[in-house]
């Protein structure tokens, strides 16, 4: 493996760590923490989808706090670039 392929690898398997992380997953292999990831967005988007719900008519209209939302920003932000990079490095045959 070349030194380009190396530093390739070790990308990924460090944004597949984070992905790991990220969704408190205890998978060893790629394909396993890409289940997991999916798993865990649509958990997200369930969330997101029934707080407006929960949180009624007049309070939805009502922000979230700055941090929340960038710190919920940043996180969903982290997880989509793990998971689209882990996605395509398996499309490419590739392999850590």
């Amino acid at each position: 493996m070349s030194g380009k392929d190396q530093k390739k690898a070790a990308a990924l398997e460090e944004k597949l760590e984070l992905l790991r992380s990220v969704t408190k997953s205890s998978a060893a292999n790629e394909t396993s923490i890409l289940v997991d990831a999916s798993k865990y967005i649509k958990e997200l988007k369930d969330k997101v989808s029934q707080e407006p719900e929960q949180l009624g008519s007049t309070s939805s209209s009502m922000p979230m706090p700055r941090s929340e939302a960038a710190e919920r920003s940043v996180d969903e932000q982290m997880v989509r670039h793990a998971v689209l990079q882990a996605i395509k490095k398996c499309m490419d045959g590739s392999s850590i």
